[in-house]
């Protein structure tokens, strides 16, 4: 319970220095260990209430039929919604996937249910 206590507490300060000095602060926090069968949601953030409450955007990485990043919070202008990725092995880095790659992975995916 100490644990808990302790990382509310470095919350509320991360929170208390980004509003007085006017920065961002990132702030990853891993998922509770839940059904790895469902989608990870605001409440799979471990200390989840204090966490997200005080966080100006929630970024979830969903891991389905793609990899994509899941805004569920947006602070600034309240738009949410899906960034579908796909790994770049070349550059090492992550890229959008394109509307035709996400047809491509669907439609595999459909393929393969029947």
């Amino acid at each position: 319970r100490q644990a808990v206590t302790d990382f509310l507490q470095a919350v509320h300060k991360l929170r208390q220095f980004a509003t007085d000095r006017g920065v961002h602060i990132t702030l990853v926090i891993h998922p509770r260990k839940d059904d790895e069968s469902q989608l990870l949601t605001l409440s799979s953030v471990f200390g989840s209430a204090k966490a997200t409450q005080e966080s100006d955007n929630v970024i979830i990485l969903q891991n389905d039929l793609f990899k994509y990043l899941d805004i569920r919070k947006n602070r600034y202008d309240g738009k949410l919604g899906l960034v579908p990725m796909r790994f770049d092995t070349q550059s090492l880095r992550y890229e959008e996937l394109t509307e035709q790659e996400i047809a491509e992975l669907e439609e595999q995916r459909a393929s393969e249910l029947y």
